[in-house]
C-alpha cells in the first residue's frame, strides 16, 4: 500500500474517458493509472498480487494488467450473477485470467458453479473463501420477548439486488398486516429515500422499521428473532452468517450461498424461488413454525460454526503467506 501510495495510484478508473485515452495516445509519457500500477508492479516485485473483485465483470482490465507483469496473483470474486452474464469474448478473457491466478476463489460454492456455468469452463485451481463476520464466534444472541416477532434485514438498501420490494408486496397482503410481526431493515445506500417512502405509500410504517447502519450486529440479534433477505442475487451474505452465529434461524430467498448454510425447516426456510410469492410461501411456513425459531436457531449456531471457520481472516492470511512463501 506504501508503494501504491508512494507512486500516487489513488482510484483507479477502469472505464477512461474518450479524452483521457486521447491524451494518453498523442502523449506517451501521461501514463495511465493503469500502466502506473503496472509499473509499481514490476519495480516492487511482490512475492503475490491479491485481487479482491466485488463481482465477477468488475476490473477485468485491471486484472489483465497485473496478469502482463507476470507477477503471482490470486483472485477473490464476491458475487456471480445471472443478471451479468459474460459473451464468448469476455468469457474468454476471464478463462484466461482465472486459470492463470495461482488461487481462483469464490465465497460459495453456487458463485463459483455459475462461473463455471457461464464460461462453460472448470477451474482446477478453484477454493472457496469464507468472509469474515462481525458477532462473536462463541455465544449466541439473547433471545427476546415474544409479545410481537420481530425478523431483522440488515443489507445495503439496493433493491435490485437485495429484493426490498419482494418483502414490501408481501408484507402489503391482509393477512400480514394483522399479524403480530415486525421487520426491522438496517442498511444504507442510494434508494434510501426511495424506500422510505414506497414504505410510506404503502402505509407499511406500523410494519416496517428503517433503523439505518448500526454499528453492533450482536445487538441486532439480541433484539431480532430470525433474519428476513429476500435477495436476488447473493455471493454469501454475511449477515446469513452472522443470524446463524448469533443463534437466529433465516427466511432466504435461494440466492447465492444461502442455501449452502440453511436446512429447510430445520435451521431456517428456503424459498422455491427469488419472486414474492415464493418469499411469502416461505414466511408462511416459518410463521406456523414460529414456536421452534428458538430451538432452531440453536440448531443453526451449530450447523454453521462446521463450515465457517472461526478466524476466516486468519485462513485467507495464512494461505496467502503460504503462497506468497513458495511452500
Amino acid at each position: 500500500m506504501k508503494q501504491l501510495e508512494k507512486n500516487q495510484i489513488g482510484h483507479l478508473d477502469l472505464n477512461p474517458s474518450f479524452a483521457e485515452r486521447l491524451i494518453h495516445r498523442l502523449s506517451p509519457k501521461v501514463a495511465s493509472k493503469r500502466s502506473k500500477l503496472s509499473k509499481v508492479i514490476r519495480d516492487w516485485k511482490p512475492d503475490l498480487v491479491f485481487f479482491n473483485s466485488g463481482t465477477l465483470l468488475d476490473g477485468i482490465s485491471l486484472l489483465q494488467e497485473i496478469a502482463s507483469t507476470r507477477v503471482p496473483y490470486v483472485t477473490v470474486t464476491h458475487l456471480v450473477s445471472s443478471d451479468n452474464w459474460p459473451d464468448d469474448l469476455t468469457s474468454e478473457t476471464l478463462v484466461h485470467l482465472f486459470s492463470e491466478a495461482k488461487i481462483a476463489a469464490f465465497v460459495s460454492q453456487h458463485n463459483l458453479s455459475l462461473f463455471q456455468t457461464q464460461t462453460a469452463a472448470k477451474l482446477n485451481n478453484s477454493r472457496i473463501w469464507r468472509n469474515p463476520y462481525l458477532v462473536g464466534h462463541d455465544r449466541v444472541a439473547t433471545w427476546p420477548s415474544e409479545a410481537i416477532w420481530r425478523l431483522a434485514f440488515p443489507a445495503r438498501i439496493h433493491p435490485r439486488t437485495k429484493g426490498h420490494d419482494l418483502l414490501l408486496d408481501v408484507l402489503n397482503q391482509e393477512k400480514w398486516r394483522n399479524r403480530p410481526l415486525e421487520v426491522s431493515i438496517f442498511g444504507k445506500g442510494p434508494w434510501e429515500k426511495s424506500l422510505v417512502r414506497l414504505i410510506r405509500m404503502q402505509d407499511l410504517e406500523s410494519k416496517v422499521r428503517f433503523c439505518g447502519h448500526v454499528h453492533d450486529i450482536q445487538a441486532v440479534w439480541d433484539e431480532h428473532h430470525a433474519l428476513i433477505l429476500p435477495s436476488r442475487h447473493e455471493g454469501l451474505p454475511i449477515c446469513v452468517v452472522e443470524a446463524l452465529m448469533a443463534g437466529r434461524p433465516c427466511i432466504v430467498n435461494p440466492a447465492g450461498g444461502s442455501a449452502e448454510l440453511i436446512e429447510d425447516g430445520i435451521t431456517g426456510f428456503v424459498s422455491a424461488e427469488c419472486s414474492a410469492h415464493a418469499l411469502d410461501q416461505a414466511m408462511e411456513r416459518a410463521w406456523e413454525n414460529r414456536n421452534r425459531w428458538r430451538q432452531m436457531g440453536l440448531t443453526a449456531a451449530e450447523h454453521v460454526r462446521r463450515i465457517i471457520p472461526s478466524d476466516p481472516a486468519g485462513v485467507l492470511a495464512h494461505e496467502l503467506l503460504t503462497l506468497s512463501s513458495g511452500n
